[in-house]
């Protein structure tokens, strides 16, 4: 079973029975915050960190130096911004939005960073959550960097993923397993994929049923 925040010894720098106390409050105000967007933003940020969850605990040195409950509670903030989203983004295709709510939507890794921030994220969450979006040779958004944090690309990664297995308004069906890992290699990190690509059904049912693992 995959843990969300990852068990450690007290070391008395604000510990409690060995969890580390401030992500999992973090957690908890985000949790609620999500928790009222009718949106299913809840399910799908839980499903996007349980998927990062799943992946670092296959192939713990894709931390590349971050503490493993700091990427994933990234994972569970990366879509805050898209509580101040109106109702069309979420319904209407791409193709019937304006330049200009392009624009707003492509921002959406910054309003969330500043709101994970706001609730007591450090820097290093806020960051990653400002790149889960950018894409290896810069083709993501919302800086267009060529070389993004690659703990951020793995968040982006398990979060193209799910997007693609969920339904949407304008998409009800949700596409195949195969179409899912199509769309997630495009984001450059390769090797979150390819655990992506073998995941167990045990563990792809439940992510898609309950949004964990």
């Amino acid at each position: 079973m995959v843990r969300f925040f990852l068990l450690e010894p007290l070391n008395g720098s604000g510990r409690k029975g060995g969890i580390p106390m401030q992500p999992l409050l973090i957690a908890a105000q985000a949790a609620e915050l999500l928790s009222g967007s009718p949106q299913g933003l809840l399910v799908h940020s839980r499903r996007v960190a349980s998927l990062v969850a799943y992946i670092l605990e296959t192939a713990p040195n894709l931390a590349n130096g971050y503490r493993q409950d700091e990427i994933i509670l990234a994972a569970l903030l990366h879509d805050l911004g898209k509580l101040h989203w109106p109702e069309e983004f979420f319904s209407k295709p791409r193709y019937l939005l304006s330049n200009s709510d392009f624009f707003l939507m492509e921002s959406h890794p910054f309003s969330s960073a500043n709101l994970a921030r706001q609730i007591g994220a450090p820097e290093s969450v806020a960051t990653l959550i400002e790149q889960h979006h950018e894409k290896k040779g810069g083709g993501g958004y919302p800086r267009k960097l060529i070389n993004p944090d690659p703990v951020a690309l793995l968040i982006g990664t398990c979060d193209a993923y799910a997007a693609c297995l969920e339904p949407r308004p304008y998409r009800p069906e949700t596409l195949t397993h195969a179409q899912a890992l199509k769309e997630a290699r495009k984001v450059g990190c390769l090797t979150s994929a390819a655990i992506l690509e073998v995941l167990p059904d045990r563990i792809l049912t439940n992510s898609l049923k309950l949004g964990r693992l």
